[in-house]
């Protein structure tokens, strides 16, 4: 990885005007991110609607923003930002393991959960749930890219957003906010007008996509598990 920041070569002139690649970028991570040999991720197609964003932490905010009439959902152990914003904003708010799913509820799983790199083993009796009461949810992949064994099925009616990142996986890149947002519908939120005017970070997308040109999605793996087991 440190080579491959040593020999990147890109002319920064056109690389920031480069608006060609954020349908290129997407077209090529959502390929890339199902081309994993360690994970079987089902149901992505239905999330046609894909849009960039500044890592995973921007779907959050929109997300957030969408359901604040909701009450807030998620583990203990999730993304502490959650827990952050929603106490310091007054957001109504209760950890999954303190009460069950009610209708008026909004919900956000991290998918490795991010406690233990593994499924949350509650997951998919939340999910159930979520669809019987029509509870938005949105599942946060921001370790996908250092995952395995990972088979999930997002073809369901109550998953809402989709989010996935690089910066786990990749030294440095987490400094470049590459995140992507999988959705059903176009929201004409935040993220999907900065989508369509292409106030986007181009000169990080053209970096992230030559990185992914560079290493498949279970390349951690593929590199490191003798050393990790």
């Amino acid at each position: 990885i440190i080579d491959f920041w040593d020999s990147l070569d890109i002319n920064l002139e056109d690389a920031a005007f480069n608006y060609d690649i954020i349908p290129q970028f997407k077209k090529n991570y959502a390929f890339w991110i199902k081309e994993s040999k360690k994970n079987n991720l089902h149901g992505l197609e239905r999330y046609s609607h894909l849009s960039l964003s500044h890592g995973t932490s921007e779907a959050f905010h929109i997300f957030w923003a969408k359901h604040s009439k909701r009450r807030l959902r998620c583990f203990k152990a999730e993304f502490v930002l959650h827990k952050l914003i929603w106490r310091n904003n007054q957001y109504d708010y209760k950890f999954l393991e303190d009460d069950r799913i009610r209708k008026n509820d909004a919900v956000i799983i991290s998918l490795p959960y991010s406690d233990h790199g593994g499924e949350h083993p509650r997951t998919k009796e939340i999910l159930e749930a979520c669809n019987k009461l029509d509870v938005p949810v949105l599942i946060d992949c921001a370790y996908m890219v250092i995952a395995k064994d990972m088979n999930f099925n997002f073809d369901q009616d109550c998953i809402e957003t989709v989010t996935f990142s690089l910066s786990k996986g990749f030294w440095g890149i987490d400094k470049l906010r590459c995140g992507i947002r999988f959705q059903k519908n176009n929201d004409d939120d935040g993220i999907d007008v900065s989508n369509i005017w292409g106030t986007l970070n181009l000169v990080s997308l053209t970096i992230a996509d030559k990185l992914i040109s560079t290493f498949s999605p279970d390349y951690n793996w593929e590199t490191f598990e003798e050393k990790y087991n």
